[in-house]
């Protein structure tokens, strides 16, 4: 969870939408049609269309981000720029440690025009601005990296420092005192987010699971659960298979728990790492994490808490 640093693929779409929207590149009601790749068929191209031969048709930012249409953000991403994307990454708190109080975490990789070239061994390029917009090029992330940026997304804009211990106790022979207590780490803030740019996304991530056409929508949807997330397939060159993300949170309406399940070389985001979780959203559930009241729990029978 802290040192695994690999690319997130498209989960890194939702940083890129709240860039998109924060930069006033595209407007919430601004749609795109999609016919499955951006200038050529044999390159720059979606998922769908490299599977299936078809586009996603006309697409708002919301739609886009439930059905990871790469043209989308593909089109957009140079009218942007490079400095806004990263602007975003950093304040969701990429390229830099989490603060997690455990050791030998992994800062990851943000590619910028600064280091491009220690990278990659070419200046920047419009090529790398698309590529960093899906989540893919030199970007490394850890998954604890990941569902701290959900995380922001679901409680609008607070970036959590992660930790293990509550407090820690620690003795000290020559103080008078037995146990000293050292605070957990504040939570910062990734600035000011527009209401309405918030709003978006998580209809994005909403829908990617409620909406037939979402992307985790077949394997993750619950009847009685309402789940917020985001699919990600990291291609990881050669003939290698990708890696499976898939991110999110829950409940959609009122988010108590934010999620990450990354599978390497596993192949789809959707068909891999969704089963994963829709069994542990209904784990959370069943050990009453999720705040929702449960018919079939007796009022007086104590949560089940996990050790």
């Amino acid at each position: 969870a802290i040192q695994m640093t690999i690319p997130p693929g498209s989960v890194f779409k939702t940083v890129s939408a709240l860039a998109l929207l924060e930069s006033k590149t595209v407007r919430i009601d601004e749609t795109l049609h999609c016919q499955g790749y951006l200038h050529t068929p044999d390159r720059l191209r979606c998922y769908a269309f490299q599977r299936y031969g078809v586009g996603h048709g006309k697409l708002s930012l919301a739609s886009a981000l439930a059905q990871s249409c790469n043209v989308f953000f593909f089109h957009h991403a140079p009218n942007m720029g490079p400095a806004p994307l990263i602007d975003w990454s950093l304040r969701l708190g990429f390229g830099r440690p989490t603060g997690v109080d455990l050791p030998g975490e992994s800062r990851g990789v943000l590619p910028t025009p600064i280091n491009i070239e220690s990278l990659e061994r070419h200046p920047w390029r419009t090529g790398d601005t698309r590529a960093l917009a899906i989540g893919q090029g030199s970007l490394a992330v850890t998954p604890l990296q990941i569902v701290r940026m959900m995380a922001a997304v679901a409680n609008g804009g607070r970036l959590v420092t992660p930790h293990v211990a509550a407090e820690l106790g620690v003795s000290d022979a020559s103080s008078s005192a037995k146990d000293d207590r050292l605070p957990v780490p504040e939570i910062g803030s990734v600035g000011s987010i527009n209401p309405a740019t918030l709003a978006a996304v998580r209809a994005g991530l909403r829908q990617a699971v409620s909406d037939p056409q979402g992307t985790a929508h077949a394997t993750v949807k619950l009847s009685d659960i309402t789940v917020a997330g985001k699919t990600g397939t990291a291609e990881t060159g050669g003939d290698r298979p990708p890696h499976a993300w898939l991110a999110g949170y829950a409940p959609a309406e009122a988010p108590r728990l934010a999620f990450v399940v990354v599978l390497e070389h596993a192949g789809g985001g959707s068909s891999s790492a969704g089963p994963v979780v829709r069994r542990l959203v209904t784990a959370m559930d069943q050990l009453q994490l999720l705040g929702r009241r449960r018919a079939n729990v007796a009022a007086d029978k104590p949560a089940t808490r996990p050790m």
